[in-house]
């Protein structure tokens, strides 16, 4: 493969796309749940517009942290965070990295005002595709720069588990859009812990770049701790929901079926994992796992019961 393209492919972090796809038919299947027909080539716009915001995302992120990254060496660097190291490598010019992001953020916009226009006009469209695209955009991009603030994590666990489950459940036509995030507030929660986990490996050299994360405000230790909480809150809420109106107890339902691995991953957290290089990428790995495999679950069940019906 010719080395370029190879480069553009490792930097894209092409892998980490499946989680908006899978956030996307979440929405879509809360709404078909509630008996809206599937309408595949609205899935089709807004999955475009979730495709292309991620990626200006990943390349934002490479472009503005490429100095922070520089911290991990490529033996050191963890497999799930620290950046693809394609920038402090030399493999990709920088600034042909930026000017690709705002072309795909420039597509993004495109889209989501054609939805916007088009599609299913309104303030609900209008606003979750202008808050999903901002905050992601602004996650490392001056002058708000979020996940060194403080509240990267929080606003990034509700762009990807909250904002675009709705975005994805309102354009096939859902309307309960309160009672909806309601039952999203615990995949909000895991999908916090996961944003948490993989920063832990990166606080070292977050905190030389100047780049204040929660690990770095908190420590790792208590940030790994917060992310406990964080577990319970999730599997908590979902075990109150279990008696709730449909489809509540099946989102319940589907969530707790992950509590096995959810204690053992408090276990880790709870035991310094997050400060033990030879426990970062497997921690990660099975978070990400969780979070999806919750997700992906929860959008199959609600398909086979909205079917069933």
């Amino acid at each position: 493969m010719n080395e370029s393209l190879a480069a553009w492919l490792h930097i894209s972090r092409l892998p980490f796309l499946l989680g908006g796809l899978v956030m996307n038919a979440l929405g879509t299947a809360f709404a078909l749940a509630e008996g809206a027909p599937f309408d595949l080539w609205t899935f089709a716009a807004v999955q475009a517009v979730i495709t292309a915001t991620q990626l200006a995302n990943h390349l934002a992120n490479e472009y503005y942290d490429r100095d922070v990254d520089a911290q991990h060496t490529a033996r050191h660097r963890p497999q799930w965070s620290g950046g693809s190291g394609v920038l402090p490598e030399g493999r990709l010019p920088a600034e042909s990295v930026r000017r690709a992001a705002l072309i795909l953020l420039a597509l993004a916009t495109i889209g989501a005002l054609s939805i916007t226009a088009f599609v299913r006009p309104g303030a609900w469209t209008a606003t979750l595709l202008a808050a999903s695209i901002t905050v992601a955009w602004f996650y490392s991009a001056p002058p708000l720069t979020l996940h060194g603030s403080g509240w990267g994590e929080v606003l990034g666990a509700l762009l990807l588990a909250g904002w675009t489950p709705l975005l994805g459940y309102h354009m096939q036509g859902g309307s309960r859009i309160g009672a909806t995030l309601g039952l999203l507030l615990p995949l909000i929660a895991l999908q916090s812990v996961m944003l948490i986990v993989v920063s832990l490996p990166d606080a070292a050299g977050d905190a030389l770049g100047g780049k204040r994360t929660l690990a770095v405000r908190l420590s790792p230790r208590r940030t790994a701790r917060l992310a406990t909480f964080l577990l319970a809150v999730a599997y908590g809420w979902s075990f109150f929901r279990l008696r709730g109106a449909p489809p509540a107890p099946i989102v319940a339902t589907c969530t707790l079926a992950g509590a096995p691995l959810a204690a053992w991953l408090a276990t880790q957290l709870w035991t310094d994992a997050g400060t033990d290089p030879r426990r970062w990428n497997r921690l990660a790995f099975w978070t990400i796992g969780l979070v999806v495999g919750t997700a992906s679950a929860t959008a199959l069940a609600l398909v086979v019961a909205f079917f069933g019906h």
